[in-house]
């Protein structure tokens, strides 16, 4: 399976891709770091982490709320003790 990134409408990069394209520019500047435009690398690693992070915090799976209790719905001894309207109590 191969997760896109999507700006609207439009995929802009596989999330692979983008993983693999950040990664290759850090080592990169690590293995070259004099020789190389250090400046430029860095940001288009930092442009394509960004689009990761929104990626993962767009699709972070979210926890369901949990369910309302309905006060009708009680089961059990009631309040006081008194019994309910259909004991033989």
């Amino acid at each position: 399976m191969n997760w896109q990134i999507r700006v609207g409408e439009q995929a802009v990069i596989g999330v692979r891709g983008a993983i693999d394209i950040v990664c290759g520019r850090l080592e990169y500047i690590a293995a070259n770091g004099s020789r190389c435009n250090v400046q430029r690398l860095l940001g288009e690693a930092t442009e394509y982490a960004r689009l990761l992070r929104q990626w993962a915090r767009d699709n972070e799976p979210r926890p369901e709320p949990p369910p309302r209790i309905d006060p009708m719905d009680f089961v059990g001894p009631r309040p006081g003790g008194k019994p309910g309207p259909m004991s033989d109590g």
